[in-house]
């Protein structure tokens, strides 16, 4: 009786696979293009002073969303939305 077990729960364990596939980080990108526009308010991200951030999205897009600013990158962060979607995000000063 606990050799069918066995054997079930060996079949079950074996189908798992322990190597765990991670993406590989992109760079961001250090230089803002001229065009770029903020996410939500659409005016030139190089209008805005201060920290700028960006966030890579890493699904079949792989596109770049800009933020003039750190608050409108966390908002964006905290959307449900975006929960189980695959991305990074970075925040600094990047330059023209």
């Amino acid at each position: 009786m606990t050799k069918p077990l066995l054997i079930i729960l060996f079949l079950c364990l074996s189908a798992c696979d322990s190597a765990e596939k991670t993406a590989t980080p992109q760079a961001p990108q250090m230089l803002i293009p001229e065009d770029a526009k903020d996410y939500y308010s659409h005016m030139g991200v190089l209008e805005n002073s201060g920290e700028k951030g960006q966030v890579l999205l890493l699904d079949g897009q792989r596109e770049t969303l800009w933020f003039g600013s750190v608050k409108n990158l966390l908002t964006y962060l905290h959307h449900p939305e975006t929960a189980n979607r695959p991305m990074q995000a970075y925040v600094g000063l990047l330059q023209k």
